[in-house]
């Protein structure tokens, strides 16, 4: 499987990974590197697709658990 962080407003890939954690891991970096290149309340909105389509069900919960468990510091970010 591939994902793929896409950027939802410009239309454009932002990287690719081979796994949904280093997805996600992508896009908290990449909203913290929008924020602060351009001020605390800008963001550039994106959404992970897996091989060109959009999470099933399964997917999304396992990317807002692994994002849970980034922000709260069980998983190093």
């Amino acid at each position: 499987m591939k994902f793929t962080l896409h950027d939802t407003f410009n239309g454009g890939t932002v990287s690719v990974h081979r796994s949904i954690e280093t997805a996600v891991r992508a896009q908290l970096s990449h909203s913290r590197a929008v924020k602060r290149a351009n001020g605390q309340n800008s963001f550039i909105p994106t959404r992970i697709l897996c091989d060109g389509k959009r999470l099933d069900d399964n997917q999304q919960e396992s990317a807002l658990g692994i994002q849970w468990a980034i922000e709260t510091g069980m998983l190093r970010a």
